[in-house]
């Protein structure tokens, strides 16, 4: 998503984006990745990727968002609410919690099977997940589907300054 997101807003095929995934990376070893930058989804995956990474490649850490639709969901929560974030791995629950305290959410507490109790986590209907309608368990009576995280604007500006390369004038944002 992040690399569809990036392939829109420059104004020609000057940039060329590899996606890497971190499973991938991690099962399929190869040299070091070699590029003139490399933008990481969020500042939890500098530790994990950067040995996948060739030193000499420039580090940028996205600041990414959730659509407005969503936002609006999460403040109509009641204050003190408990909510189940459910993904797949601690690297995401990490995301998640990094996206959401930047947003400034405080009003509701957010737990996870991967950092808390099973039996507290089975006592909280409300489920916070990111496209994965899989995960939501069967006690669910609310869920808030956080969709995709798109890339924060001012993450884009910072991109092009350090390629040198402008950005279309309309993007879509």
């Amino acid at each position: 998503v992040m690399a569809e997101q990036i392939r829109q807003v420059f104004s020609n095929d000057a940039i060329e984006v590899t996606p890497y995934w971190f499973d991938e990376l991690r099962h399929n070893p190869r040299s070091p990745i070699m590029a003139d930058l490399a933008l990481l989804s969020c500042n939890a995956v500098r530790e994990v990727l950067s040995p996948f990474i060739h030193p000499t490649v420039p580090l940028l850490i996205a600041n990414r968002t959730l659509r407005l639709d969503v936002i609006d969901q999460l403040v109509e929560l009641p204050a003190g609410c408990k909510t189940l974030l459910v993904t797949k791995t601690a690297i995401g629950t990490t995301e998640a919690l990094e996206t959401l305290g930047e947003i400034g959410f405080s009003h509701f507490s957010i737990h996870s099977f991967l950092t808390d109790d099973y039996d507290l986590c089975a006592s909280i209907a409300t489920i916070l997940l990111f496209d994965e309608p899989e995960q939501i368990p069967a006690w669910a009576t609310k869920v808030i589907d956080l969709g995709v995280r798109e890339i924060e604007l001012s993450s884009l500006v910072a991109l092009a300054h350090e390629l040198n390369e402008p950005l279309k004038t309309n993007i879509p944002i």
